[in-house]
């Protein structure tokens, strides 16, 4: 009887979430790199893949809601970590870091 209660209560659990990440990142290699071991992370999706923060802010990613964020902070012609206030405000629920 016991057994079978701990099997029961082992198929009622849900399966982790995905966690979506997305990448702004200007060099293709690094942004790809990551973008890579972040799909083969258990867990993880990649989930966008920009080279500007320009791109990103786009109504794109709005659509693919990340829940993280990995913006560069070296980002050519545009500042990352000021940009990335106006992107946390168009992404309210994603963890900007």
């Amino acid at each position: 009887m016991l057994k079978l209660q701990t099997e029961t209560k082992l198929m009622e659990t849900k399966p982790p979430e995905i966690i979506k990440v997305a990448i702004i990142e200007d060099l293709r290699d690094l942004r790809e790199g990551l973008a890579t071991m972040i799909n083969f992370t258990e867990g993880f999706e990649c989930a966008g893949e920009y080279a500007l923060m320009e791109q990103a802010t786009a109504a794109s990613i709005r659509h693919r809601l990340p829940d993280i964020v990995l913006p560069d902070i070296g980002l050519p012609a545009m500042n990352g970590i000021a940009k990335s206030e106006a992107l946390s405000k168009a992404l309210q629920q994603s963890l900007i870091k």
